[in-house]
């Protein structure tokens, strides 16, 4: 059994940006599900944002919109395929 998780909602006020605080925020979210021995991590952000360069340096792989990636063969033999939704 595949256990995954999604990070989702993970936002620092305007004035508080530039301090570290989401990055270490999405560290300890990595750390805990980790620990409960999920095996894959993965969130979502809207392309407009531009996000991918933060989420890159924090160690995540970014797709672009309209790839997928394999979840599945390794475990089941089948490709399962987890991707963004549209504009995501």
């Amino acid at each position: 059994m595949l256990k995954y998780v999604k990070i989702k909602g993970l936002a620092v006020d305007d004035g508080a940006r530039g301090r570290g605080l989401g990055g270490a925020m999405l560290k300890r979210c990595a750390e805990i599900y980790w620990q409960l021995d999920f095996m894959l991590l993965f969130g979502e952000f809207e392309f407009e944002r531009a996000l991918g360069p933060y989420y890159a340096r924090h160690g995540f792989t970014v797709l672009n919109p309209d790839q997928t990636t394999d979840v599945g063969f390794v475990l089941t033999g089948r490709p399962i395929a987890l991707g963004a939704g549209p504009g995501e």
